[in-house]
């Protein structure tokens, strides 16, 4: 596969032998599988009957530029569109280059407002998954309520 943005080859498990990407014609990117069978690519929220389990994970942020200890007391979700549930971590560093705490799960719904936390270190990243079928979901932003607690 090329990756036209990024201008580079990658390789993969599946086996398509010819494709056609999104255009003003097709919703979709369609792809022809050695099987026989015609791929619709990326839609629908399943692989098949089995649950996607995507992954969205943040680089560790410098939180007030690593200076001080930063206490992160609650976190308000923001998606653009939420069907199932979403599991939110916060990995922490007090140093960098050490290793990560992590807090959660927390559980995230379409009716989840605040979420309250307890989590404290100079980095944070931000760590969503889901993992039942039919989940489907599309982030907005998300918002820390951060107060600083120290340069210990």
């Amino acid at each position: 596969v090329y990756n036209v943005d990024e201008k580079h080859w990658t390789s993969g498990t599946i086996v398509r032998t010819a494709g056609l990407g999104n255009s003003d014609i097709y919703d979709y990117v369609y792809a022809a599988g050695s099987d026989g069978y015609r791929y619709n690519h990326d839609s629908g929220t399943d692989d098949g009957t089995s649950a996607m389990s995507p992954t969205l994970e943040s680089w560790d942020i410098d939180i007030d530029s690593g200076n001080k200890l930063m206490f992160c007391g609650s976190v308000i979700p923001d998606f653009k569109s939420l069907t199932g549930t979403i599991y939110l971590r916060l990995k922490t560093r007090k140093y960098p280059a050490t290793t990560q705490t992590t807090k959660g799960p927390y559980s995230i719904t379409s009716s989840s407002g605040r979420v309250n936390v307890r989590a404290k270190g100079r980095q944070i990243a931000i760590a969503l998954t889901s993992t039942a079928v039919s989940d489907d979901w599309r982030l907005g932003g998300i918002r820390l309520e951060l107060q600083p607690d120290g340069r210990k």
